[in-house]
């Protein structure tokens, strides 16, 4: 056995009773100091001092444990020798020899030797050397007795009788520890020392007091969980009864804040046997009736105490219930007990933690109390309110922890009784007041639970839903003021829809009696039959609602019901007498009732509405005009709700009340004569209203209450009156401005035009449309445009419904005034889809049933003709209208409109039922008639046609006549500009018409002659001999729906546009935008592009026929011609064409970057909900605004872009596929991958072009790729034919890029077996032509990694094949990076490229400037300009880190081959790590991190230790090793880690080092040799902390006898590292393996402080390292709160009160240390810890968050002092530290003490830590110095804030941060101090 200290100097060894040893020297010692000074003197005591110094260095020698018996045996010999000597010689090496003489290893016999040793030496020493040598003795005894034999006990139990009884108060000091020492014999009533404890430990409380004792005894029971069973177990036997507080103050000192924390740690302990006995402990000591602890104290109490339920043990709880309910006075909660017990349990539920099982805890806590009704009902109705309101806070954390914590709520509420969750709901709405922010909580704990929970029982549903329905209408037609009552209107509303929209149908439409719902037995019925209602009367209704006509007295007994029913919902037997016999129905009934409530409610509010209107809008009426509103939208959806199946009028209850009455019998469906009150505001406010939220709710209300229940519509003339009103207001919300509002002001429209008259709606549209000035009626043009394409989205008949407004367009186009006949052409272009829509509406008039038609024969000039006479009259000037009209549609649509009626067929029932007849008269298909078809045959109908003659009307036929003009000059128009003509009907056309000009001649009518004549000679062109027996033209085929046929506006050329208004109009927001601009702006792009490519790249058919005034499509492309191309003289056999083409393709991808922003600039556009302010939300939800309102103009918007999208690729596929790239890399610049998803818009543009699958598009970037390297790599780069035209604006590593993003998050599985041939030919290249790849091969290899992980998982041999074929490329590219990192390209082939071909400069491209010279920047990524050498280095830490983070980690993915696999990591490590670790040049340290992590990275990898293990080895012991920071540290930890764990031999070359220093010169000095072996203990400590816990248990004795070894040299740096190496033993081995540890390091500890305590040395710097190391040590123990410790941590600090209040007399000295060494230094007495009540406590040192358990952290924070005295804080506070840490139940922040280790284990630049205090001190304000040392420790432990390796230090020691004297103070964090600690 080794020793750990050299044996102390001869004064240390000789003080007596009276010397200064413990204690600071006064004028009453010198006597006994003059005895000491006579014992150096004294020749006998010096032999006696010989001989024990010889016999403890033979402790050396000793091998075995026989020997030890020797060691004891001689030095018991020599002690009685010398019985007249009280000091004894060495008692410090001495305590320690015999405390390591206990140790629990050795034999019994070793044992009971040195027993009878301290018995020898306390006999000797007498009670006063003996008080001041407790510390010496006591620290081997205390801990001895838990682990001694039987026949050992008695010897120890003696000791403490015979020696240490006698002491009385002066073991205060002590007092815990031996407490804790005798405790180990009371484990077991039934053993052997039970008793002798018992009587022990009575002895003890009456040497130093029963208060005293009591209040070290709860100390013990919170710091030492072990000994609690026996601390239990004694005060089960002792501890008196108390009845009063009186008791309390007399027996415990009144210190019932500590007796609450030690009750709550014993409640709480993981063993059940000490949880019974704490429960039976306050069963018969603390009863709760008595009042024995304050409010917090109690509460502390019950939390613990209820938690035992956890356990499911029915001892732990009937001892709980017994202790709760008080079985003495009863089976109920007392009221006191009921409310502390409601108030610990809310505690628990609002506690915040980051575990998910602790949050969840009170949830089963009360789960289980539920078992017990007595206990749990009450608390339940206490709690319920703040359990929900909790459970609302927690889950704002939308994170897993809120998402496990509502399973558990959810589990819980399903099993408790829905009757009590109602009640406090019912309560809760009761207890609302007019303004009361408790009432809006409680609404949201409401709604909370309805929106959350599942309520799907049937009790809930028929009975709860509808009490609180009818409960909450009712208190709300009850308030008293309704104006003054707003704030809690929405709320109440809101709360009402929210139970309406969970409520089934069926609940609306059936009733079911309230006695079934009450779960009554026959017994219990007979029972009740027998009490009064006296005994059960019912409560007096709680809310009145005011008097109103018709059936209050219902309302009120349905009241009365639901007070009375949750009065007594917790009395089962109170319910069936009241309700057994009750005739009240639930359900529709009570829903019923609430619903004629809700409408009473509704003119109040509208009388608020149109009162603040009136007034205006008030700054200071803000919240009155926002809750108004919310109220009233609130309140009609309630109504829309309930109105599709409850009756508004409640006829049926006025039947029901009626009959009752004895009235006459009616029907419940006769209406009244007056309409219902509610029905003229409400009218009154939807033309009245100024906002469209209140007209789109007030209107929804009014057409859901006349759909309902057959209720027909009141006074219809003044109800139109009203419509037209409301129609205006609607056609105002269809304005550009209001774009949010048009879907649903759409919507409304339409709602009218069903309600009201059906030709209402269309007559005020029209009426708009018509009147007004030109720009008015315009603007009425687009409003229509609106209300047209919605409702073709929506699926309605616009043409139809609407078909006036259509007229009116159409009467435009031959409008006289060109602004009205432009906005109808323009309407037409952009609202219409196809022509046919127009022509419906013109075909229904020509078809109308009201004109019928007889054939006749007419004979001229012998020719029979057919003719038709109109049999009856009609309306002939609307059918001279149709063919007018036509007639200017087919003029302005030209061959659009004629290609659109002939391609499209009549499928209209209406029409085909009305065409029968031409299947027989003409011989044509009506069942595939196309509409061209259709008004050919009708032309032909009315020019066959003739009216009856009527004699005396000259007038009469003029109309017929002109319809036949008309008829036939739209038949000329159609044969002459139609490409598509049936044969068939062309030769009827012409028999008709030869008929009917053989009729005029006769009849002589000269006006429709000439027309007869011109659509003669048009058949006579289509009619040739090449066409004679064919029919003409193409057959009719189906139109595309998605193909518009409507010809586009004009081009607009954007050259008078700059890129910055372009910016600002994509930008805008979406309420100012209309979609008409982007219309246009994407016309004008398809134009421009069509122009100067060549090509028609826009909508071809959409086109056709366009002509463009002012010059058109020429002048447009002049115009880019002469600003883009710049001028037209360029190189030979260049022409102005191919310059524009040129530009244009420059300035693709900017045009698709516009493309990309239309296509998204109307997504996202529905409105946010506002938690701020719910009732604002609500207003927004209900104005109409919609996601259909934009949805529709985006899918137009794509649709075009799709197609010019389709057009551009197909001339151009290539630059069409660059730019688009261009385009995604601009669009994820700045958007970092997040949850494994990136931005896809522009992937979603390539996927839309048809053809673009992953074969071309993989295939097309390789090309490219391609083309570009061997352009780059050929000597005439510049003569080489490229296949792309456009400039190169994007690198390869860009292509590349997108190639990997494209397959590893948008490429299918089976895409990548039809591009890998192409990837793997790119991938060939790359390996072949090394020198002209280099900067691609980590781009490729990114590539082929996804590849090889996608390929894995096919299964078929070609697939299995090209997976091989990927892992051998994979090997080659890999190798090729690696020795791109090593650097290894620096000489020979790889600098023969000057310029990787990203960096060359490229030409000026043309169109990179925009019109007006200025560059267009619309966000596209420009190439990045680098020196070939920084690129070089990115390159090289790119590849680094990407093998660390991607192809290290999945090595075992990419090759299956272990032999392979450790090629390619040798490789890494050859040309990456061991440059690293050699090359000592300062440019490399740029790369520590990355190559750090790529080792890191190996080090997880199984089986590849051989490859690296070696060089790390040799990095771990660099003598530069712990020159890094955080980050670098970490990754060390992993790699060290890793290569102890594979070779255990390691660990013991480790602690080699320490003692044998390798010597490589002769010239090494002892201060280096010192300093190497400081790092040696420094690797060592490095080496334990980044290994698990216990990792090293077994090298335990080795390490020991090294730190031994170093205490022993006493080297300052040496002793740093072993107090260093022992905080971190402390995190690293469980404390119970430490205990050889302990008699060692209490000997330094002690030896230290005592040194300092004597010795006024404090101003010296000499050994100032190693002191702050021994307290930094120190302050750790304290913190970690180490059970083994606990025996011993008086010796050091003061852990318990003070019985007398002067510190300063002699009698009462301090006997810890560290209040010795601060009496010494300063003067004074140390804080006192009984003076805690009235200090601030600013010193607590915690971590503390609302209601969670306080983390203790260290106080030393600092890495060096330049004065011992900066250490005078420390020692004045450390003692009240301990002290609050125990009485707060704190515990250690074991991560913040991993990061400090972690921190001080590195060596830190002194400059920056300097920088760091300065940074610190700079945040703190004058008095506010105290938190300095915590933030600046805490920003010097923060691994960010050392992300980079430090500087080197200049000095070879470890240089560290010093900190002020001034600044080592506390910070103010603490939890609440404990009270006045005085008795």
């Amino acid at each position: 056995m080794a020793d750990s200290v050299g044996l102390p100097n001869d004064s240390s060894g000789i003080r007596c009773s009276g010397s200064t040893e413990f204690g600071p020297t006064t004028t009453t010692d010198s006597a006994e100091s003059l005895s000491a000074h006579d014992l150096q003197r004294d020749p006998k005591y010096r032999r006696y001092v010989q001989a024990v110094d010889k016999i403890l260095q033979s402790f050396d020698t000793i091998s075995e444990w026989a020997d030890v018996i020797g060691f004891l045996t001689r030095l018991a010999k020599t002690l009685q020798a010398y019985p007249m000597h009280t000091v004894i010689p060495r008692k410090l090496v001495l305590s320690k020899r015999l405390a390591q003489c206990l140790n629990p290893a050795l034999p019994a016999g070793v044992h009971q030797k040195t027993i009878e040793i301290y018995a020898i030496i306390l006999e000797a020493s007498g009670s006063s050397q003996m008080a001041e040598d407790l510390p010496l003795w006591s620290h081997g005894l205390f801990p001895f007795l838990q682990n001694s034999t039987t026949t050992l006990k008695p010897l120890v139990l003696g000791i403490y009788e015979k020696f240490y009884l006698p002491l009385g108060p002066r073991l205060k000091s002590c007092l815990k520890g031996l407490i804790l020492a005798i405790l180990p014999v009371l484990e077991e009533e039934n053993g052997e020392f039970f008793s002798r404890g018992i009587s022990l430990l009575d002895s003890l409380s009456s040497s130093v007091g029963q208060g005293y004792f009591y209040h070290c005894l709860w100390l013990s029971l919170i710091s030492t969980p072990h000994l609690r069973l026996a601390a239990v177990n004694y005060l089960l036997k002792r501890m008196p009864k108390l009845s009063s507080a009186e008791d309390v103050a007399v027996v415990l000192g009144n210190e019932t804040g500590l007796l609450a924390r030690a009750l709550s740690a014993v409640l709480t302990d993981e063993i059940a046997l000490v949880q019974r006995g704490g429960l039976e402990l306050l069963v018969v000591h603390f009863p709760l009736k008595y009042g024995l602890y304050q409010d917090s104290d109690l509460t502390l109490v019950l939390q613990a105490a209820v938690s035992v339920v956890l356990r499911k043990d029915m001892s732990l709880n009937r001892r709980l219930y017994a202790w709760l309910l008080d079985s003495s006075e009863g089976t109920k909660l007392s009221d006191k007990t009921r409310q502390d017990l409601a108030l610990a349990l809310k505690s628990i539920f609002y506690i915040t933690d980051d575990d998910a099982n602790q949050l969840a805890k009170p949830y089963k806590i009360l789960i289980s109390l539920l078992d017990k009704s007595e206990v749990g009902q009450p608390l339940l109705q206490d709690t319920l309110v703040d359990i929900v309101w909790s459970l609302r806070e927690h889950t704002l954390h939308s994170d897993n922890r809120a998402s496990e914590l509502m399973q558990t709520a959810i589990m819980f509420m399903d099993m408790v009784d829905p009757s009590l969750i109602f009640k406090q709901c019912y309560n809760i709405i009761h207890n609302i007041t007019s303004r009361g922010l408790e009432g809006i909580e409680g609404c949201q704990v409401i709604e909370f639970m309805i929106t959350e929970f599942k309520w799907h029982d049937e009790e809930t549903q028929r009975l709860h839903f509808p009490f609180l329905y009818k409960a909450i209408v009712a208190h709300l037609l009850a308030l008293p003021c309704l104006s003054t009552s707003l704030a809690i209107v929405p709320t109440l509303l809101r709360l009402s829809n929210l139970i309406g929209a969970v409520l089934n149908v069926e609940v609306l439409s059936h009733s079911w009696p309230l006695h079934d719902f009450i779960d009554a037995t026959a017994e219990m019925v007979t029972q009740t039959n027998s009490l009064t209602e006296i005994e059960v009367s019912p409560a007096v209704s709680k809310t009145e609602p005011r008097n109103e006509e018709g059936v209050n007295s219902e309302s009120q007994q349905i009241l009365s019901n639901i007070d009375t029913f949750y009065t007594f919902a917790d009395n089962r037997e109170a319910l069936v007498v009241r309700f057994h016999n009750s005739s009240q129905r639930v359900g529709k009934h009570v829903m019923q009732s609430a619903f004629y409530d809700l409408l009473q409610l509704l003119p109040d509010i509208i009388c608020l509405m149109l009162l603040e209107q009136t007034q205006g809008l008030a700054s200071d009426n803000a919240r009155f005009i926002r809750d108004t509103q919310s109220s009233f939208i609130e309140l009609t959806e309630a109504i829309c709700t309930l109105s599709a199946n409850l009756d508004p009028l409640n006829r049926e209850q006025q039947f029901e009340a009626q009959a009752l009455n004895g009235g006459s019998p009616i029907s419940p469906f006769v209406l009244s004569a007056e309409p219902p009150i509610w029905l003229g505001p409400l009218m009154t406010l939807c033309y009245k209203t100024v906002t469209f939220p209140i007209l789109n709710a007030a209107l929804t209300c009014l057409l859901s209450l006349f759909s309902s229940m057959r209720y027909p519509i009141p006074r219809p003339v003044e109800f139109h009156m009203n419509v037209r009103s409301a129609v205006v207001k609607l056609w105002d919300c269809l304005s550009p401005d209001h774009i949010a509002y048009q879907s649903r002001a759409v919507e409304l429209l339409w709602l009218l035009s069903d309600v009201s008259s059906p030709y209402i709606v269309e007559e005020v549209i029209a009426q708009l449309m018509s009147t007004g000035s030109s720009t008015e009626q315009l603007r009425n043009f687009d409003r229509f445009g609106v209300f047209w394409r919605l409702s073709e989205n929506n699926g309605h008949e616009t043409n139809v419904a609407f078909s006036r407004p259509l007229f009116l367009l159409l009467d435009a186009l031959r409008s006289r005034d060109l602004t009205i006949r432009r906005g109808g052409e323009t309407w037409l272009r952009n609202y219409v889809a196809t022509y046919t829509r127009i022509v419906d509406p013109l075909v229904d008039v020509l078809l109308h049933e009201s004109i019928h038609r007889r054939a006749s024969i007419t004979h001229v000039d012998g020719e029979e003709i057919n003719i038709y006479q109109y049999l009856t009259p009609f309306n002939e000037a609307q059918a001279d209208y149709a063919f007018k009209a036509l007639l200017g549609a087919v003029r302005f649509g030209d061959r659009d409109f004629l290609k659109s009626i002939w391609t499209a067929t009549v499928k209209r029932n209406d029409f085909l039922k009305a065409i029968q007849w031409v299947d027989q008269e003409y011989h044509v298909s009506s069942q595939r008639l196309t509409y061209g078809e259709l008004l050919m045959i009708l032309s032909l109908r009315y020019i066959e046609s003739e009216q009856r003659a009527v004699p005396g009307n000259a007038a009469h036929g003029a109309f017929n006549e002109s319809i036949q003009i008309h008829a036939a000059e739209f038949l000329q128009v159609i044969l002459t500009r139609s490409d598509h003509m049936n044969y068939h009907l062309l030769v009827v056309t012409q028999n008709i018409a030869i008929r009917k000009l053989l009729l005029c001649i006769a009849m002589g009518r000269l006006d429709l002659q000439p027309m007869l004549l011109e659509v003669l000679h048009a058949i006579t062109a289509l009619i040739g001999p090449q066409r004679a027996l064919q029919e003409v033209g193409a057959k009719p085929r189906k139109s595309d729906a998605g193909t518009r046929d409507i010809p586009s506006s004009p081009a607009k050329s954007p050259a008078g546009n700059s890129s910055g208004n372009l910016q600002q109009a994509l930008e805008a927001e979406s309420s100012a935008c209309c979609e008409q601009d982007a219309f246009v702006l994407l016309h004008g792009l398809q134009k421009m592009v069509s122009s100067c490519l060549g090509e028609n790249t826009g909508d071809r058919d959409a086109s056709k026929g366009l002509q463009p005034t002012g010059g058109g499509l020429r002048f447009l492309t002049g115009y880019v011609a002469s600003v883009f191309g710049g001028d037209e003289k360029g190189g030979e056999g260049e022409t102005a064409q191919q310059k524009m083409q040129e530009t244009v393709l420059n300035m693709l991808p900017r045009i698709f970057r516009i493309l990309q922003e239309l296509s998204i600039m109307f997504e996202g556009k529905e409105e946010r909900p506002n938690f701020a302010n719910p009732s604002a939300d609500k207003a927004s939800q209900n104005s109409g605004t919609s996601a259909a309102s934009f949805s529709h103009v985006q899918e137009r918007i794509w649709y075009r872009v799709r197609r010019f999208l389709n057009a551009a690729y197909k001339v151009h596929p290539v630059d069409t596929l660059e730019s688009l790239v261009e385009v995604w890399i601009a669009e994820i610049k700045g958007n970092d991958e997040k949850d494994g998803t990136m931005p896809r818009v522009t992937i979603d543009m390539i996927e839309s072009i048809d053809g673009s699958g992953p074969r071309p598009i993989v295939n097309t970037i390789v090309e490219i790729i391609r083309e570009r390297v061997l352009a780059d790599a050929s000597p005439q780069r510049g003569q080489i034919k490229r296949a792309i035209h456009k400039s190169r604006t994007l690198s390869d590593v860009s292509l590349i890029l997108f190639l990997e993003k494209y397959a590893n998050f948008w490429m299918p599985a089976e895409g990548f077996s039809e591009t890998w041939p192409g990837v793997a030919a790119l991938a060939r290249d790359a390996c072949t032509q090394t020198a002209n790849y280099r900067h691609l091969y980590l781009p490729i290899l990114k590539v082929v990694s996804v590849y090889i992980l996608e390929l894995a998982a096919l299964q078929s041999p070609e697939e299995k094949r090209m997976h091989r074929e990927a892992e051998e490329l994979y090997q080659k590219v890999c190798d090729y990076c690696t020795l791109i990192a090593g650097k290894a390209f620096d000489q020979g082939l790889w600098r023969k490229t000057a310029q990787t071909p990203d960096l060359a400069p490229e030409p000026e491209a043309p169109g990179k400037q925009s019109l007006d010279g200025q560059n267009l920047d619309l966000g596209l990524p420009e190439v990045e300009r680098r020196s070939a050498k920084d690129t070089d280095e990115a390159n090289v830490h790119e590849i680094i880190s990407y093998f660390a983070s991607h192809a290290v980690p999945k090595v075992r993915q990419f090759l299956h081959d272990q032999d392979k696999m450790l090629v390619l990591l040798s490789n890494m490590v050859y040309y990456i790590i061991t440059p690293h670790f050699r090359n000592k040049q300062s440019s490399i340290k740029s790369r520590l991190n990355p190559t750090l992590e790529l080792l890191s990275a190996m080090a997880k990898v199984p089986g590849a230790q051989k490859a690296w293990r070696r060089e790390a080895w040799d990095g771990f012991l660099d003598p530069k090793f712990f020159e890094m920071g955080l980050p670098a540290s970490r990754s060390w930890q992993t790699i060290v880690q890793a290569i102890l764990s594979s070779d255990k031999e390691k660990v013991a070359e480790i602690i080699g080092r320490i003692s044998a220093v390798p010597s490589t010169t002769i010239f090494m000095s002892k201060e280096q040799e010192t300093m190497i072996r400081a790092q040696s203990v420094r690797r060592l400590s490095f080496a334990i902390f980044s290994g698990p816990t216990d990792q090293y248990v077994p090298k335990l004795p080795s390490i020991q006898e090294k730190l031994v070894d170093i205490f022993k040299s006493g080297s300052g740096p040496m002793v740093v590292e072993a107090y260093l190496c022992l905080r971190v033993l402390l995190c690293r081995v469980t404390s119970h393996h430490l205990s050889n540890f302990w008699p060692t390091i209490l000997t330094e500890l002690i030896q230290t402080i005592e040194r300092h305590v004597v010795s006024s040395d404090a101003d010296k710097t000499a050994d100032t390292a190693a002191f702050l190391a021994a307290c930094k040590f120190l302050d750790m123990v304290l913190v970690l709160q180490i059970e083994a410790f606990q025996w011993h941590q008086w010796i050091f600090v003061t852990e318990s009160l003070e019985s007398l209040p002067d510190s300063r007399t002699i009698t009462n000295r301090p006997i810890a240390l560290i209040d010795k060494l601060h009496l010494s230094w300063s003067g004074g007495p140390p804080d006192s810890i009984s003076n805690l009540s009235s200090k601030h406590t600013d010193g607590m040192r915690y971590d503390k968050t609302a209601n969670s358990v306080p983390k203790q952290r260290p106080i030393l924070l600092m890495r060096t002092i330049s004065d011992k005295r900066e250490l005078e804080p420390f020692f004045s506070s450390i003692s009240r530290q301990v002290y609050q840490s125990t009485y707060a139940l704190a515990k250690p922040d074991l991560e913040f003490l991993e990061t400090m280790l972690e921190g001080e284990l590195l060596i830190v630049d002194e400059s920056a830590a300097a920088a760091a205090a300065a940074a610190a001190a700079a945040t703190v304000g004058a008095g506010g110095q105290r938190e300095t040392a915590m933030h600046l420790s805490s920003s010097l432990l923060d691994p960010s804030s050392i992300a980079e390796p430090l500087p080197k230090v200049a000095s070879p020691q470890f240089r560290n941060l010093t900190l002020r004297r001034d600044k080592l103070v506390m910070p103010p964090s603490s939890p609440p101090p404990p009270p006045d600690m005085y008795i």
